[in-house]
């Protein structure tokens, strides 16, 4: 399997036109690099879920290639590429299971087939240094649902780290030249004629100056909502720590806005889908703790040499076990029914909540009042700890900032920066006990590790005394931040 980040830029060009003469345009020289000719069959299910998200699923030339959807960052368009070698007639598990949140329980098909004339181009440096590969691709396609069956499609494609200002040139000559700039659509959905706008299976609203109540929960849950389902496949193949991380934030998020929310939607909706969401997010935090866990263990072995090698390789060795039972646990999780009877419900009530009509009124009269509660709870927990207050104390305060942080990010729609202020200010007591809650979670583990081997064990301890007194400064420091939270500043809208 190989994992791959794609940077491009893509354009338009009449079949009839000549490619302009790239040499030199920008301090770049072109070198061509082949042609080639591929054909390549696109897999989706009868509606379409794949296409709905902006991903697409195809097998050329004796390997599958998913690509996940698009993140644009200016001009560019970024999205993760999967590729793994495979017959046509066998669909990798690995890529059955990464699709699942997109699909959950439809199944898939070949729907078309696009051949492609390619002419490949490098551009790079005086040097030699490639920054990036031109391709000319005149499309052919064929398949039932196919409206657009010919068209010509220039992509750029960024190597490395090169810096996309490098080929601005190339683009100005390419729009002299008559090209036009194209949209985020992959080559399968310009084939369908799928509009650019056409409505995907899940959008997050722009909301209106002085939105409603209702408008800010639909707004705030479908984003919660889009931000799980495109961050489970990154959970799914583990690479990247962040894709559990975002999932785990998304499924957290949700829980507290269905709580948050209260009166104003209907809780026979909301409750079950908050214990649902709390069990999939603790299949994704027994990953997110073993994965914080490794990080610090490497860090803190880097950092100190004094730490018995072989006992810290075996910790090591013992922990990374753990992590692969606890990610093919939330793998088994996340393509079960559960799981995808929970995606479904969250995509198909995202659009049209069920709630209640107290909920038609104005956003800054109906929320502030679910805000205020959260805010009196931590104001209740602050004022009643100790001057040494206990780890288990101060673990349930950051989970309390956490939600103020949630419910006043929900609100911002309707209170501007005074939510924006409040959240900031949470967000920084938060992190302030973060050191203290991954070293409360990590003793744990680590114990529990040092109790299975002793040759592990030494260095157990000095991993989980290191952690401690890390979080033992963020225990020192958590007045100064709920202080800053605790303000008149930050916290009179709530009381007015």
């Amino acid at each position: 399997m190989r994992v791959s980040t794609e940077r491009e830029i893509k354009l338009l060009l009449d079949e009839r036109a000549t490619l302009p003469d790239l040499d030199g345009v920008g301090g770049l020289r072109v070198r061509p690099v082949g042609v080639h000719d591929l054909t390549a069959t696109y897999w989706d299910t009868p509606s379409a879920r794949l296409g709905g998200w902006s991903v697409t699923l195809r097998h050329r030339d004796g390997t599958w290639t998913l690509k996940l959807p698009h993140r644009r960052g200016g001009p560019l368009m970024s999205r993760q590429e999967i590729e793994i070698d495979a017959p046509a007639d066998r669909l990798p598990p690995e890529l059955l299971g990464a699709v699942r949140p997109f699909i959950r329980h439809e199944a898939l098909a070949p729907i078309a087939e696009l051949v492609t004339h390619r002419e490949t181009l490098e551009l790079a440096t005086e040097d030699g240094e490639a920054v990036a590969l031109l391709t000319d691709d005149r499309v052919a396609a064929t398949g039932a649902g196919v409206a657009e069956p010919r068209f010509r499609e220039i992509e750029i494609e960024l190597g490395g780290s090169a810096d996309e200002r490098a080929i601005r040139p190339i683009v100005k000559a390419l729009v002299a030249a008559g090209a036009e700039r194209a949209d985020a659509r992959p080559k399968l959905s310009r084939a369908l004629g799928t509009p650019a706008d056409a409505d995907p299976e899940l959008s997050v609203p722009k909301l209106p100056a002085t939105p409603t109540a209702r408008e800010v929960i639909v707004a705030a849950t479908a984003a919660a909502t889009d931000r799980l389902v495109t961050h489970l496949p990154l959970a799914w193949f583990g690479g990247d720590p962040e894709g559990v991380h975002q999932a785990r934030v998304a499924s957290r998020r949700l829980r507290s806005d269905l709580s948050t929310w209260g009166p104003l939607v209907d809780r026979a909706w909301a409750d079950p889908l908050r214990a649902e969401l709390g069990w999939l997010g603790g299949a994704l935090g027994a990953v997110r703790d073993l994965d914080v866990l490794v990080g610090n263990v490497a860090a803190i072995g880097d950092l100190h040499p004094e730490i018995e090698g072989a006992s810290l390789a075996a910790l090591r060795e013992l922990l990374e076990t753990r992590r692969r039972a606890a990610r093919e646990e939330l793998r088994q999780a996340m393509t079960g029914d559960r799981a995808l009877d929970l995606l479904d419900a969250l995509i198909d009530s995202a659009a049209d909540p069920p709630t209640s009509p107290r909920a038609q009124g104005s956003a800054a009269t109906r929320l502030q009042r679910p805000v205020r509660r959260r805010w009196v709870k931590i104001a209740a927990s602050a004022r009643r700890l100790p001057k040494s207050p206990s780890y288990e104390a101060l673990h349930g305060l950051r989970i309390s900032a956490k939600r103020v942080r949630y419910a006043a990010e929900a609100v911002r729609p309707a209170f501007g920066t005074r939510a924006a202020k409040l959240a900031g200010a949470a967000a920084e007591l938060q992190d302030a006990l973060g050191d203290l809650n991954d070293a409360s979670v990590a003793t744990e583990i680590l114990r529990e590790v040092a109790a299975e081997s002793g040759a592990a064990a030494f260095a157990a301890g000095q991993v989980s005394g290191i952690m401690l007194a890390r979080g033992r400064r963020g225990r020192d420091r958590w007045r100064r931040r709920w202080k800053r939270l605790d303000t008149a500043s930050t916290r009179r809208w709530l009381e007015a």
